[in-house]
C-alpha cells in the first residue's frame, strides 16, 4: 500500500488515501459501491506502473463510509435541529420518496408524464428561448394531449395522485422507510439514518423499517 496522502490518478480524477482514515473508519470490511466498482481505471500518479483497481475502489469506499460517520458529529446534529424545526409535510416527502424510488411499478403513460414534468422545469428554467422551445417538444409533451390533460391541475398534483395510487394499490411493494425516532419518511428504503433528525440506526440493521 503506498504511503498516506499518495495521490491516485483515474481518467482525470485524484483520490487521496489516507491510511489514519482507513484504520479509523474500519472500513476494511466495506464493499464498494457498484458505480465504484464499474468506473475507474487507475494508476500511481507520477509513475508508469498500473495501480491496483480494486485499492481504488477501497480508498473511495473508504471516503464514503467516514463522510458518513462524521455525519453523526455535532455539526450535523446541529444541522438536523435546523431541518426538524423547519416545516415538514408528510405527504410532499413520500410523494418525492416513491417518485425517486418506485417509478418502476408505475405505468409507461404514468413515467412518460412525469418525464414531461421535469422537461417543462428544464424549459421554465432556460435563459435561451430556442432551448426552451426544443425541450417542451422533445420532453415536455407539449403536442400530445394526454401529457396536457394529466397536468392540468398542475404536475405536484399528479405526482401525488400517482403517489396515492401505488400506496393504495401496490403498497405492499412499497417499503416506506420512516425513521424510528421521529417517525419521518428518510431519504432511501435503505438508509439507517434520518435526514431529519440525525437518528442512526446503523448498528441495529436486524431491526425492521416501521
Amino acid at each position: 500500500m503506498p504511503p498516506a496522502g499518495r495521490n491516485l490518478a483515474g481518467r482525470g480524477r485524484f483520490l487521496t488515501l489516507d491510511t489514519t482514515s482507513i484504520s479509523a473508519c474500519g472500513a476494511q470490511s466495506a464493499s464498494p459501491p457498484p458505480r465504484v466498482r464499474a468506473g475507474w481505471q487507475a494508476g500511481v500518479s507520477g509513475s508508469d506502473t498500473p495501480f491496483p483497481k480494486l485499492l481504488l475502489d477501497f480508498a473511495a469506499t473508504v471516503m464514503i463510509e467516514t463522510a458518513r460517520r462524521a455525519t453523526v458529529g455535532g455539526a450535523s446534529r446541529g444541522q438536523a435541529k435546523d431541518r426538524m424545526a423547519m416545516d415538514y409535510d408528510d405527504e410532499a416527502v413520500l410523494t418525492h420518496y416513491v417518485w425517486e424510488h418506485y417509478q418502476g411499478l408505475m405505468t409507461e403513460f404514468e413515467r412518460r408524464v412525469g418525464i414531461a414534468i421535469i422537461g417543462r422545469a428544464k424549459a421554465t428554467s432556460s435563459s435561451s428561448p430556442p432551448m426552451a422551445r426544443m425541450l417542451n417538444e422533445r420532453w415536455g409533451g407539449a403536442n400530445d394531449p394526454e401529457v396536457e390533460a394529466a397536468l392540468a391541475e398542475g404536475p405536484e398534483a399528479f405526482r401525488r395522485r400517482i403517489c396515492r395510487r401505488l400506496l393504495g394499490e401496490r403498497g405492499s411493494e412499497v417499503l416506506v422507510n420512516r425513521c424510528p425516532s421521529c417517525g419521518r419518511v428518510v431519504r432511501t428504503p435503505q438508509a439507517r439514518q434520518c435526514f431529519w433528525c440525525g437518528h442512526d440506526w446503523h448498528e441495529s440493521r436486524n431491526s425492521p423499517a416501521l
